[in-house]
């Protein structure tokens, strides 16, 4: 029996500098499975329109928020993949740095999310994670909970991150 898997990413696998090409390597040693098949959400210009809405309040209050990790992103994503995994049977899920992608994600197949990092450690950690605001905040960390809960197993790179996953979201590794 040949395993189905599914690679759910929001990167474009054909751009090698996208995440330090981490992406689009991994989807190329998932390439040994015939099956393997990417799952990158792509939002149309009208889903774009609307999650620029959510950067009007930083700039009133000068706080940045995150439409990426957003409820109704995330909710848009989990959508689509939702969609694409009803065209084809897949066996397994796979779903690095993708927890907006598979937050709000109702599947039979079971889940693997693989990250360097939780979003709770990433505030204040890098650029792109600073000056946010709370409701920004609040967001990126209700969807990182709801991606680990729907993850059948979680897989981190460093204890940093294990410890957050269990201290910051309570979420027994597995």
């Amino acid at each position: 029996m040949r395993l189905k898997i599914t690679f759910v990413t929001s990167n474009d696998l054909t751009i090698i500098a996208s995440r330090s090409g981490t992406p689009s390597h991994m989807f190329a040693g998932l390439k040994s499975f015939p099956d393997a098949e990417p799952i990158c959400p792509s939002l149309s210009k009208l889903k774009k329109l609307s999650l620029r809405k959510c950067n009007v309040s930083g700039k009133l209050t000068g706080k940045r928020f995150l439409s990426k990790h957003s409820v109704s992103y995330s909710r848009i994503c989990s959508k689509y993949v939702r969609r694409k995994l009803r065209e084809r049977e897949f066996d397994l899920v796979f779903a690095p740095a993708a927890s907006a992608e598979i937050a709000f994600l109702k599947t039979i197949q079971p889940m693997i999310h693989l990250s360097e990092a939780t979003f709770n450690l990433m505030v204040d950690y890098c650029e792109r994670f600073s000056n946010l605001s709370k409701s920004s905040i609040e967001a990126g960390n209700l969807i990182e909970r709801k991606a680990l809960c729907v993850a059948k197993r979680i897989r981190v790179s460093s204890h940093w991150a294990e410890k957050s996953i269990l201290n910051d979201y309570s979420v027994p590794s597995r």
